[in-house]
C-alpha cells in the first residue's frame, strides 16, 4: 500500500513538470554568420535594385537595436522595375510548442534616402 501511494505522488508529479512553455515565433534576432542572412532572399528587377549578398539580405554589424547585429535593407525603386524581400521562419530543434500569433512587431531605422534611394536597418 506504501509503495502505491508513492508510485501515485511519483506519477502525478512528474505530469505536473512535463509541461512546456509555449514559445513566440521569431524570424530574426542575430545572424551566426557575417556576410549574408541564410534565412532570408532578396530578388529585383531592373531598373529597381535591392542590396544582397548571393541573394540573401546582408547583415549589418555596427547598427543593431539589440547586441550583435541586424539586417540591412538598401533598396531603388525605378518605374518598369521591381524588387522582393524576405525574411523566412528557422525552426529551431525543440521548439515545438508555440503561442498564436496576432502581432508583428518589427523595428526599422531609417538612415537615408532622397528621391531614388532609401537605407534601413531591421
Amino acid at each position: 500500500m506504501k509503495h502505491i501511494a508513492l508510485l501515485t505522488t511519483l506519477l502525478l508529479s512528474a505530469s505536473l513538470q512535463a509541461v512546456e512553455k509555449p514559445y513566440d515565433y521569431v524570424f530574426f534576432e542575430n545572424s551566426l554568420m557575417k556576410g549574408d542572412y541564410f534565412y532570408s532572399q532578396a530578388k529585383y528587377t531592373s531598373p529597381s535594385w535591392i542590396k544582397n549578398a548571393r541573394h540573401h539580405l546582408p547583415v549589418a554589424g555596427s547598427v543593431a537595436f539589440t547586441p550583435g547585429n541586424s539586417l540591412e535593407l538598401t533598396y531603388v525603386s525605378a518605374p518598369g522595375g521591381d524588387w522582393y524581400s524576405e525574411i523566412q521562419y528557422c525552426p529551431v530543434r525543440g521548439n515545438d510548442f508555440f503561442r498564436e500569433p496576432s502581432t508583428l512587431s518589427l523595428q526599422v531605422r531609417h538612415i537615408s534616402s532622397d528621391k531614388t534611394f532609401c537605407q534601413f536597418i531591421c
